[in-house]
């Protein structure tokens, strides 16, 4: 059963690693006076981070940066997830391994700010992917051409998942609203594919669970299925 998550929540792992790390620290804010939650959150950043960087090879977080991350964030309505995605696009840009484009040209072949963050929900990356499939000829078009070809894109793929998972499909209005959402995040593609599946998350049908008789139930305690009736 699909279930609606944390749409605050970074798409990418890396993000949502450092993003996770945070919420976690600062579910004690209310036992600790400020100065103290936000050294502890700090902290708690840097940590996973690091984490991050030792994982994936990629370049180690400065304090500096991840101060300056905050600094950027600091009174957005998506504080934690902009804190914790730009600190890994800061890493990413010194990265040799994962570099960022360089010419204008690159940088316009690009949906996403610097780079392509994909999403790892299967369904958004189909959205995602669509997307980006018709994003790759943005050099070659006009702004009133690619923004159109890219809406259509983004029609035709939510029209699909909508089907397959059996929610009714988004009207055009309501896709569009969730560009408008991700218009200005840092991983505008990924951002979109997440608000269009959230709004087909919450267009399904609410399913009662069935009465299960207890013998048909595993027995966790136990570790055994239960015997067989007679």
């Amino acid at each position: 059963m699909l279930s609606v998550d944390d749409i605050s929540r970074p798409c990418h792992r890396w993000a949502a690693d450092v993003y996770d790390a945070f919420l976690k620290d600062s579910d004690s804010r209310a036992d600790r006076p400020l100065d103290e939650s936000q050294g502890k959150e700090i902290e708690a950043v840097f940590k996973a981070a690091m984490g991050v960087s030792r994982r994936y090879a990629l370049p180690e977080p400065t304090l500096k940066e991840v101060l300056a991350t905050k600094r950027e964030a600091a009174g957005r309505p998506d504080f934690a997830s902009y804190w914790a995605t730009s600190l890994i696009l800061r890493m990413l840009s010194r990265s040799t391994l994962y570099p960022r484009p360089r010419t204008d040209a690159e940088r316009r072949s690009l949906p996403d700010p610097a780079f392509a963050l994909p999403p790892l929900h299967p369904l958004e990356r189909r959205l995602y992917d669509a997307f980006m499939k018709t994003a790759a000829f943005r050099a070659g078009r006009s702004l009133q051409e690619w923004d159109a070809a890219e809406d259509r894109a983004m029609r035709a793929a939510t029209k699909k998942v909508a089907e397959e998972i059996g929610a009714p499909c988004l009207s055009h209005r309501e896709i569009e609203a969730a560009r408008l959402e991700a218009e200005c995040t840092l991983n505008y593609g990924a951002s979109w594919a997440r608000g269009v599946r959230a709004r087909l998350h919450a267009r399904l049908p609410t399913v009662r669970p069935k009465r299960v008789a207890p013998e048909s139930v595993f027995t966790m305690e136990h570790n055994v299925w239960p015997a067989a009736p007679q």
